[in-house]
């Protein structure tokens, strides 16, 4: 919710330009997340060498999106994940 409302905040405040980062006024030091949305814009249309230089913390982004739905189905006995790849790889 506060990252909605700062996002809000920073649009209308700052329009679409919006170019202050809280994490660098505070530590002085480059936010790692910066960029991470354009990186995952670029990874998800395929280009992943964009992706990497926009930043390379988005290798760990389909990671993080795919543990969780493979714990679910541990834990619940589903199978989503073998269900989702079948319908991928129909043949295999």
């Amino acid at each position: 919710m506060t990252g909605l409302a700062w996002l809000i905040l920073s649009y209308t405040t700052w329009g679409t330009e919006f170019f202050f980062c809280p994490f660098k006024a505070i530590f002085g030091l480059p936010c790692p997340l910066c960029g991470l949305t354009h990186a995952c814009h670029y990874l998800f249309g395929g280009e992943f060498t964009y992706a990497i230089l926009s930043n390379p913390l988005v290798i760990f982004v389909p990671i993080g999106l795919f543990i969780p739905i493979v714990i679910y189905d541990l834990f619940s006995h589903n199978q989503y994940t073998w269900l989702l790849f079948q319908s991928v790889y129909p043949k295999m």
